[in-house]
């Protein structure tokens, strides 16, 4: 009898142990997006409810109130650098993002306590910035909650997206600004010796489709601190294409051919890799001589 008991008993915490250690499903998984724009880091963490055949914006995430933008434990954004939104200074550092909806334009709100549950114990005294976002239809349906980041040249922007709503706001990470201020500073000025970060800026400035006598004066600099760099006359031939200056482009280009072909092999090419680069540096002063001619 004392054996069926302990046996009895055995079996019973068997089985209260095997519903305790039961696996089930989030029903508002963690969800995060980490983006390099320029030298910042941008990085969302998050709870993603699902609609599963609910009315969520306007019912259950009802207008002109308070939400957590999620589900959970507040949804979180941090950037690595200084940033600015809507010509507001965001400092480096994390900060908790709530919204408040509205069929017209929400309330973005960045609020410095990333400890919050939800919005229960949300402190307006707390808050770093408020901004507004215009609310969009969206083409495709978002069954669940969805934070993402787009990359606008050396900038982002954040979309926010449920159902068939979304709303996104520009991040300015002042990428630009200090980049230029290198070049100014260090590249301009000759004060560095390193002749890959000339031709580096030379590739921004074509990139960026601008100050491009600036990008010619740059690609001068690196080909005479290296001489022996075959991209650098490549990009002497961008920038004066893109100038339409075609003369001078031309010119460029035979001295590129010139430079493939007694450089090619000392430079460790291949006599294939040579003779490719070769035509093609042909076919392009043929292409530029067509454009002359127009």
């Amino acid at each position: 009898m004392m054996m069926k008991i302990l046996l009895s008993v055995l079996f019973s915490i068997a089985i209260i142990e095997s519903f305790s250690q039961a696996n089930f499903p989030d029903l508002s998984p963690k969800g995060s997006v980490r983006q390099k724009v320029g030298f910042t880091t941008i990085s969302v963490d998050y709870e993603r409810p699902a609609a599963r055949g609910r009315k969520i914006i306007g019912e259950l995430v009802p207008y002109d109130k308070l939400w957590r933008t999620g589900a959970g434990n507040c949804t979180r954004v941090r950037f690595s650098e200084n940033v600015s939104i809507n010509s507001m200074t965001i400092s480096a550092g994390t900060y908790s993002l709530f919204t408040i909806p509205n069929s017209v334009e929400w309330t973005v709100i960045l609020n410095s306590d990333t400890t919050l549950y939800g919005s229960q114990s949300y402190d307006k005294n707390k808050d770093i910035f408020r901004f507004k976002a215009k609310s969009e239809a969206t083409s495709r349906y978002y069954e669940s909650f969805t934070i993402d980041i787009d990359v606008i040249p050396y900038n982002a922007a954040i979309y926010l997206a449920w159902e068939n709503t979304q709303i996104h706001f520009k991040v300015e990470t002042g990428t630009d600004k200090r980049t230029i201020e290198f070049i100014n500073q260090n590249l301009l000025t000759d004060k560095s010796d390193d002749p890959d970060q000339y031709a580096t800026a030379v590739e921004y400035y074509l990139y960026s489709n601008k100050d491009l006598d600036k990008a010619l004066i740059l690609v001068n600099k690196a080909i005479t601190k290296n001489p022996k760099q075959a991209w650098f006359y490549a990009l002497k031939v961008d920038v004066l294409e893109k100038q339409k200056q075609y003369t001078e482009a031309i010119a460029a280009g035979n001295a590129e051919l010139e430079f493939m072909q007694k450089y090619g092999k000392e430079i460790g090419w291949s006599a294939e890799t040579q003779r490719v680069a070769i035509e093609a540096c042909k076919a392009r002063i043929e292409s530029m001589k067509r454009k002359l001619e127009k």
